[in-house]
């Protein structure tokens, strides 16, 4: 995606070349990094870590916690620097995504819950989602 600022998470920072998680605090110290400028208040980190620390404890679907481009990001880092592949088409995490793309069709997409469940709200609002083909 296109982001406001130009600036990402840098996920190597708490996710190693060898796809070891560098822990909490280096974890924190990256959003903490990764946000600032972009809100008014003042972001402390032991607050923060309280929090994060509450909400572990907490059990949630994981598929609700990541979105594409987190899996992506990671996919990239365990081939490229894990695996170490040299392939001329792993350049950052958008080559993941582009490869995926093209893997995907759309036939396969329509098969899924997600598709039916965005057709039956698209025609429930009187929005058209995806073009007719």
């Amino acid at each position: 995606p296109e982001y406001p600022d130009g600036n990402q998470i840098k996920y190597h920072d708490f996710i190693s070349d060898k796809f070891e998680y560098q822990g909490d605090d280096i974890l924190i110290n990256t959003i903490i990094n990764y946000s600032r400028n972009k809100t008014e208040k003042k972001l402390n980190f032991q607050e923060i870590k309280n929090s994060y620390i509450k909400e572990r404890g907490n059990i949630y679907d994981s598929r609700h916690l990541s979105n594409g481009h987190d899996v992506s990001n990671i996919v990239f880092i365990l081939l490229k620097k894990t695996f170490r592949s040299n392939n001329n088409m792993l350049n950052d995490f958008k080559s993941i995504e582009n490869s995926l793309i093209l893997a995907y069709e759309f036939e396969d997409f329509k098969k899924t819950e997600l598709y039916k469940n965005i057709q039956i709200w698209s025609e429930g609002n009187n929005q058209q989602i995806f073009r007719d083909n």
